[in-house]
C-alpha cells in the first residue's frame, strides 16, 4: 500500500497497539501498547504522530524525512467510542500521544461480568446435562 497509495492501511498490528486487544477474549483485560510477537510489525518502534492537516495518525518515515499517512486502524478493542463522532478524534489524539508510553492493562468490568454469566450459564447447563 505504501508504494501505490502513499500510506498504510492497519490490518492489526497499529490498531492493536494503540487501542488493545478485545476484552471478550481475556476474562475483562486489555493491553494497551504491547507488542504481539507473532505479528510481521513491532508497532512500538514507529514513530506515530498527529498532524494539522488531518485527524488521523502519520508514520514518520524516518530514512526519507517523510510523512507517511495511516488511512484506517484496525480497532481490535471493539472500544465503541471510538466508532463514535463526537468521541473519534481525540480518542486517536490520545492513543498516539500515549503510543511511546509503557504498555498498560485495562481491566472492564462490564465484560468481565458477562462472561462470567456466561461461564455460569455453560456450567449450569452441563451439570443439568449429567443429570
Amino acid at each position: 500500500s505504501i508504494s501505490y497509495f502513499h500510506g498504510i492501511f492497519d490490518g492489526f498490528d497499529i490498531g492493536r497497539f494503540l487501542f488493545g486487544d478485545d476484552p471478550r477474549n481475556n476474562r475483562g483485560l486489555s493491553v494497551l501498547r504491547q507488542n504481539d510477537s507473532r505479528t510481521y510489525l513491532d508497532a512500538s518502534k514507529i514513530n506515530l504522530l498527529m498532524t494539522k492537516d488531518r485527524d488521523f495518525p502519520s508514520v514518520k518515515n524516518i530514512s526519507e524525512f517523510t510523512l507517511l499517512p495511516v488511512y484506517s486502524l484496525h480497532v481490535h478493542s471493539k472500544k465503541l467510542n471510538i466508532f463514535r463522532e463526537k468521541h473519534t478524534n481525540k480518542l486517536i489524539k490520545k492513543a498516539v500521544l500515549n503510543s511511546k508510553s509503557s504498555s498498560r492493562t485495562i481491566f472492564s468490568f462490564s465484560v468481565f461480568f458477562k462472561s462470567l454469566i456466561a461461564a455460569l450459564l455453560r456450567r449450569i447447563k452441563y451439570v443439568r446435562f449429567l443429570w
